[in-house]
């Protein structure tokens, strides 16, 4: 009987050390845990307080669902700094799979786009990055693009194509075939795609014509329809614009706030001057009423809207998630000019900064106004669903 109890009395004795040895190993492992936490979280605190610009990045990011840590890591070392993201993808496509490469770039472009910055310029280089990891597919390349940044993926495949034939392939510029790839896109049926394709082919042309735009803007007219030529010419001059905007570069006079516009024959011009709008704003130091009274100093109607045009959606750009300010900077502008303004910047709101923000940008202007900003965003969202 004693034997019986002296047995009972070891094993409590054994249980209560074994529970007490769990509990020790478990209480070790969550206060690890929460160290680690912690430790974590006082590192994002302080990559964000020691880079504030990549705070628009970083924030949204905590939020996303980020499949791959190599996106993390990217966009917490480098935030918008377009070169170092570059160089970390390049690092990583030598030693990664195809899936997880362009999961990662995906994942950075939609990050992007949920920050409170323009990321179309820098996402360009994104595409170029694609253009090169495909040596040059141009459809290949393009069938991995998305929408995210106003297309940005799309442009930076396709402005970088020309160039890269004739750099590594020893193409002759006259022998370009521009056309072929966007057609067989559906760019003479207004696909998404398709027209996608066609303005970044301006923006190529813009490049391996080094900002020749007389003679670039020629090379547009072997698209076979408006639409078509019409998107060439847009990118060529919005190519030509940002490399002034960036460089002091491009085909411009210093002399002649018009130029190269007032030079070109006149199918060229409504295009033109819209990007001249934005040049005509860096020229007036971003101030609104005097680039539109700049604008209006132009010798026709239609062409005065095409500089309110590009002077209004460049200011969009600036004020970003500010629709407020947006607004009230086109019901200040001539009436003449106010469906021109609140045209052109529901379309800058809705594509570069976030497509919800259509309706509320709308309902900021009066009855008759709200109306055809309403239409006008309709008809973007058609656009879009295209994709």
């Amino acid at each position: 009987m004693s034997s019986v109890k002296q047995f009972s009395s070891n094993s409590k004795i054994i249980i209560m050390t074994v529970l007490t040895i769990l509990l020790i190993v478990v209480t070790f492992y969550i206060v690890t845990a929460v160290i680690q936490n912690w430790q974590i979280n006082e590192i994002i605190e302080n990559q964000e307080e020691n880079a504030p610009i990549h705070n628009p990045i970083i924030k949204p990011l905590l939020k996303s669902d980020i499949r791959n840590p190599q996106t993390t890591e990217i966009l917490l070392e480098c935030g918008k700094d377009t070169h170092c993201v570059l160089e970390n993808i390049q690092t990583l496509a030598k030693i990664e799979n195809q899936e997880m490469v362009l999961s990662i770039v995906n994942e950075i472009i939609t990050v992007w786009g949920k920050g409170d910055f323009y990321c179309h310029d820098i996402a360009h280089h994104l595409g170029q990055f694609l253009l090169g990891y495909f040596k040059g597919d141009l459809l290949e390349a393009l069938s991995h693009a998305n929408n995210n940044c106003g297309n940005a993926l799309y442009h930076g495949i396709v402005e970088n194509y020309l160039p890269s034939k004739v750099m590594f392939e020893n193409a002759k510029i006259r022998d370009l075939d521009i056309t072929t790839t966007c057609m067989e896109l559906g760019s003479s049926n207004n696909s998404y795609v398709g027209l996608n394709c066609v303005h970044g082919m301006g923006h190529s042309l813009a490049k391996v014509y080094n900002y020749d735009v007389f003679e670039a803007v020629k090379r547009c007219d072997e698209f076979q329809t408006v639409d078509e030529q019409e998107g060439c010419h847009d990118g060529l001059f919005m190519e030509n614009a940002v490399e002034y905007s960036k460089r002091s570069g491009g085909n411009f006079d210093e002399n002649d706030i018009f130029y190269p516009c007032n030079k070109l024959d006149e199918k060229y011009q409504k295009k033109c001057y819209i990007y001249q709008g934005s040049i005509i704003l860096l020229e007036n130091n971003y101030f609104p009423e005097e680039s539109f009274i700049q604008c209006e100093k132009i010798d026709s109607e239609e062409l005065i809207k095409s500089c309110y045009n590009g002077a209004s959606r460049y200011m969009a750009l600036l004020y970003f998630y500010s629709i407020e300010s947006t607004a009230t900077m086109c019901k200040q502008v001539n009436p003449t000019y106010q469906k021109v303004c609140i045209l052109a910047t529901v379309g800058t709101v809705t594509l570069y900064v976030d497509q919800e923000l259509g309706d509320d940008y709308c309902k900021l202007f009066p009855e008759e106004q709200s109306e055809y900003c309403i239409k006008e965003w309709n008809t973007i969202q058609e656009y879009h669903n295209l994709a």
